[in-house]
């Protein structure tokens, strides 16, 4: 019976030996015959990227740029299948014959029943929300619009779980207070990574807001795909590109600080008045294959503390040329320009007279430029799948009358490659070299450099989705010893049933030490900043469950997704204070420390609606994110408030909702954001700063703040509004003797033609 088996075994290896080795002459010798077309949306006309063409339900292509695609097929009845994301599935079969050529005209429908979002930060590919294995959200531009944010960190606190401590993101907890150095969350702009050379810190002041496709957040470890910084997640702004039709975009903004709630505090005289203005535009066009966007910013704002205005300037372009004789190739280049000057606002002289007036020696005058240059080349073949070659440089300027002057300039390259199997399978392999050099009075001059590969497998059988991807990074800083890093990522997602799904994911990652968190040397008043260079990297991971339920109701679509994290890091880095400086009078000395190992645990609830509820228009993205912040290690003298084990600057509960509805040309909404009290903060803030122990003891309640904003539509092409933010004039801070803001009134007008 053994050798019966062996025999047949022999026979199904020669079959299949034989198949394979034949395989190639079999479509050399059949008669070939080749279909092309072009895919467009149903309703706008608009050419379709990226569509599956699916031949026989095993094999395919996709269209590119222009949404036109090409096949290869032998003779007779074939049968094509349509798929893309939002769109109605379309089935054509076609009698190919050599002799008359195929060309198809294909319109899809947009479906009236989708409910998930497209992403494509979760494995560098297009996704249905519902379909991915990690945690996101996605923000759109008509969020940010109709509550006038000029800066994208405003923004993000529109986001659940997302917090923002002095300029730092922080997802679930993920970071604390890091005084502008280092961060465990990776920015991307259009793919591509836009942290400094120098603090490693994102300047969010230089982000278009006015020209975006949207905003996905990934919530938890992502170096696998991103490489360092990704430890606690990434932030994904894509840019846009012109539609068909041309569009202009312009949009003018003014806006009044009220009165504080602490009226002794007030600084300015009742005649005067503490302003904000400025305005910004886009324009996107189509000239055959050539796409222009253009964009920019003037901003100007006299602050409501003292030492905190700002005069800000900014321009943008996207360019992309798409080829007409070698299809699926396009070029461009995207640009970023900004200059800035102003003053800085670091910490109070008190917390009543003085709560906006700097503590003296803090604040500072400064003049800032920041240019970035990404050209770029993709190639889409229906063969040999999507290259992409993506450069970036990345040159700041930093002036200022503090002696912390700091110039810093980044070059980064990668080349991604990516292939798709009949929409079940999708590879996706790349590698990428950074280079940096950094020179300043805060640090002295250095240089750095990463280099990674990373591959990412994604399979879609039916309802189940496995992601599966690693990535092998090495850093290096002058002459450290480079530290190589492998990393590893894995999820998967099954729809239970139509609208329900579940996912369990685990994802590793890493930080590099920022030059400035391990050579700075400053003076900030009575605080002292100094260098620690022999911080090491951390590393962590994260781990997640978390079920999808979506719905529909009439024209109101949504989902309610609820999820449990754990996020583990090991020799966590963390800002901390160190003692006494040895002068007189005597400085408060901070630096960055390994602190140790930690643990933050807790449930992330995300609910979203849009759509209509009969008649009326509704929106809401609300969420509620609960943070057990803890250290691990048994013994460690934290110098913080707190008598119980918790991480400091960290938000226990934090809570966000936002609605819009309306009646006819009138759109109103409103937000709400509670922070839950921080707990636990370096003890020297409270002992030290004037006005820090005083403000804690007297402000023991959580932080509620509301805003409310009003829309009215003129036409399809003018609208104007009003926004009230803070409503209530709640008088709060985001780290200890940092004051935000009082109530101000804002008005826009928007033309859009």
């Amino acid at each position: 019976m053994r050798q019966y088996w062996l025999i047949k075994f022999k026979h199904a290896l020669y079959v299949i030996l034989a198949t394979f080795l034949l395989a190639p002459f079999t479509v050399i010798f059949a008669q070939q015959v080749i279909i092309t077309g072009n895919v467009l949306d149903q309703t706008t006309k608009e050419k379709l990227a990226g569509v599956s063409v699916v031949l026989n339900d095993t094999s395919g292509v996709s269209t590119n740029a222009s949404g036109i695609f090409k096949l290869i097929t032998p003779e007779g009845k074939q049968k094509l299948e349509f798929r893309l994301l939002g769109y109605e599935s379309y089935t054509q079969v076609v009698d190919a014959n050599k002799n008359a050529p195929v060309f198809l005209d294909i319109r899809l429908k947009p479906s009236g029943t989708d409910i998930g979002t497209v992403v494509v930060s979760a494995s560098k590919f297009e996704q249905r929300l519902s379909d991915v294995v990690v945690s996101m959200n996605v923000l759109k531009p008509r969020l940010l619009e109709n509550n006038n944010h000029v800066n994208m960190d405003k923004a993000l606190e529109q986001i659940p779980g997302v917090t923002m401590v002095d300029g730092q993101a922080n997802i679930r907890g993920g970071s604390g207070f890091s005084y502008g150095a280092g961060s465990r969350v990776l920015l991307l702009v259009d793919d591509l990574p836009m942290l400094t050379a120098d603090a490693s810190d994102v300047k969010w002041s230089f982000l278009p807001v006015e020209n975006l496709e949207q905003i996905e957040v990934i919530k938890g470890a992502s170096s696998a795909l991103f490489g360092s910084s990704a430890l606690n997640g990434i932030i994904n702004i894509r840019t846009a590109y012109p539609k068909d039709v041309p569009q202009t975009k312009i949009n003018f903004f003014s806006g009044l600080y009220d009165k504080p709630q602490l009226m002794e505090s007030r600084w300015w005289g009742n005649e005067d008045l503490q302003a904000t203005n400025g305005f910004n535009f886009l324009h996107s066009q189509k000239f055959g294959q050539f796409d222009f966007v253009w964009g920019g910013l003037v901003y100007n704002s006299d602050g409501y503390r003292i030492g905190d205005n700002e005069q800000r300037f900014r321009t943008n372009t996207n360019l992309r040329y798409r080829f007409k004789k070698i299809a699926g190739l396009s070029i461009g280049i995207n640009a970023n320009y900004q200059r800035a000057q102003g003053t800085n606002f670091f910490i109070w002289a008190d917390d009543t007279t003085g709560a906006l007036t700097p503590y003296t020696g803090t604040s500072s005058e400064y003049n800032t430029q920041r240019i970035l240059v990404d050209p770029f080349a993709t190639y889409v073949s229906n063969t040999f799948g999507t290259h992409k070659l993506r450069f970036r440089n990345f040159n700041t300027r930093n002036y200022n009358n503090t002696n912390q002057q700091a110039f810093s300039n980044i070059n980064f390259f990668e080349y991604q490659y990516q292939q798709r199997f009949a929409d079940m399978l999708t590879v996706t392999a790349g590698v990428n070299a950074q280079a940096s050099f950094v020179k300043g009075e805060l640090y002295g001059a250095h240089t750095g450099s990463s280099n990674a590969f990373y591959l990412q497998t994604d399979l879609k059988y039916k309802k189940l989705n496995v992601s599966l991807g690693g990535r092998l990074e090495n850093n290096r800083t002058d002459t450290i010893q480079i530290e190589y890093k492998p990393v590893l990522r894995t999820g998967i997602n099954y729809a239970i049933v139509n609208g329900t799904n579940v996912r369990a994911s685990f994802g590793q990652g890493y930080r590099f030490p920022s030059v400035a968190e391990r050579y700075v040397n400053t003076n900030v008043g009575a605080l002292q900043v100094i260098s620690n260079d022999s911080l090491t990297t951390e590393f962590g991971y994260s781990y997640e469950v978390g079920v999808q339920q979506g719905y529909k109701l009439g024209k109101l679509v949504g989902y309610v997704d609820v999820a449990y994290f754990v996020m583990r890091y090991r020799d966590m880095m963390e800002f901390t204070f160190k003692g006494f400086a040895p002068v007189f009078p005597p400085k408060l000395q901070f630096r960055s420390e390994n602190i140790g190992n930690t643990k933050l645990s807790g449930i992330d609830i995300t609910w979203f609606a849009d759509g209509m509820l009969g008649k009326i228009p509704l929106s809401i993205l609300a969420g509620y994110t609960y943070v057990d912040p803890r250290y691990t290690d048994k013994e460690i003298d934290t110098l913080g408030t707190a008598e119980i084990n918790v991480l400091k600057y960290r938000n226990r509960n934090i809570a966000k909702f936002d609605l819009e509805t309306g009646y006819k040309r009138i759109r109103i909404g409103g937000t709400m954001k509670y922070y839950s009290r921080v707990q636990n903060i370096d003890i020297a803030f409270e002992a030290f700063i004037a006005g820090v122990k005083q403000y804690n003891d007297k402000h023991t309640q959580d932080d509620i703040i509301f805003d409310a904003r009003i829309i009215y539509n003129v036409n399809e092409k003018v609208k104007v509004g009003g926004v009230v933010k803070n409503l209530t004039n709640a008088f709060y801070v985001d780290r200890p003797a940092n004051p935000q803001a009082p109530r101000s009134f804002n008005l826009q007008a928007s033309l859009k033609f």
